[in-house]
């Protein structure tokens, strides 16, 4: 007599491995072995891309959020087959797994550098000379100062510099200025901070792009400082999407000051 059996278990039901690899990625591979008919089933059902919450048990430790990646159905035997699913999970770097439309991620990031500013940004200049007087031709318009201190750095002799000294309006501040530039000394470096908004969120983002090239009244960061006595540019403005989410990041450039004859106006948000 004949008897069939099954092919032996070398692993138990829905046996699992777990890898991570350097880019965050995290992959959960389960396997179970059982009667072909029921497992083609599963398997014909399967979405890849579809989004789904893994709960621990006693066969599986792990729980989350996690996508459908692969499936596949080998055949054991008569009648017999063994099913393996691959699901994965992204860190923040990389996709975004969601669980509802409400759900978000926020990275910000405070970076702050030198930039080199002519003479004439120097606070000892810009408060005696601030630029909305400027062509006024007023005891406070920094062009016609500029033009006093220009002669009195090219006068041909002591004597005509001195001539010209005595037209200084603000003299402390004019010869401070005509000092500086013989010494040869025409810029000087200030604080550059840039602060950095990227959210991942499964909303498609509003408005993009309404803040770049405007001055804004604070940018729209809630974690990181952010620095004070500064005024504020938006910068550049990136929307990407990665088919499981949107990743939004925003910029903002922080100076002492931002021409309004060059740049509009965003109010602050309410």
């Amino acid at each position: 007599m004949i008897e069939v059996k099954p092919i032996s278990r070398d692993y138990p039901e829905n046996a699992w491995t777990y890898t991570k690899s350097a880019d965050g990625t995290i992959k959960i591979t389960r396997r179970t072995r059982g009667k072909a008919s029921d497992l083609a089933n599963e398997a014909s059902s399967w979405s890849p891309g579809a989004i789904i919450e893994l709960v621990a048990d006693k066969t599986m430790p792990f729980s989350g959020l996690f996508v459908q990646s692969d499936i596949s159905l080998t055949w054991d035997g008569p009648g017999w087959a063994t099913l393996e699913r691959v699901y994965s999970s992204i860190n923040n770097g990389g996709s975004f797994v969601h669980g509802g439309d409400d759900v978000s991620e926020v990275n910000e990031v405070l970076d702050v550098q030198t930039l080199e500013k002519p003479l004439t940004s120097a606070p000892f200049w810009r408060e005696a000379y601030k630029p909305e007087n400027e062509g006024t031709g007023t005891m406070y318009d920094g062009v016609e100062a500029l033009k006093r201190v220009q002669l009195y750095i090219d006068a041909p002799t002591i004597q005509e510099a001195e001539k010209i000294k005595a037209t200084f309006k603000a003299k402390v501040v004019e010869s401070k200025m005509a000092k500086k530039r013989m010494q040869g000394t025409e810029a000087f470096y200030v604080p550059a901070p840039v602060l950095t908004r990227t959210e991942t969120t499964t909303k498609r983002p509003n408005n993009v792009g309404a803040e770049v090239a405007k001055i804004v009244a604070r940018p729209n960061i809630e974690h990181v400082p952010v620095p004070a006595g500064f005024q504020w540019l938006g910068g550049g403005e990136r929307v990407t999407w990665n088919g499981t989410a949107f990743t939004h990041e925003q910029t903002w450039i922080g100076a002492d000051y931002w021409d309004r004859d060059l740049y509009g106006e965003v109010s602050e948000k309410a």
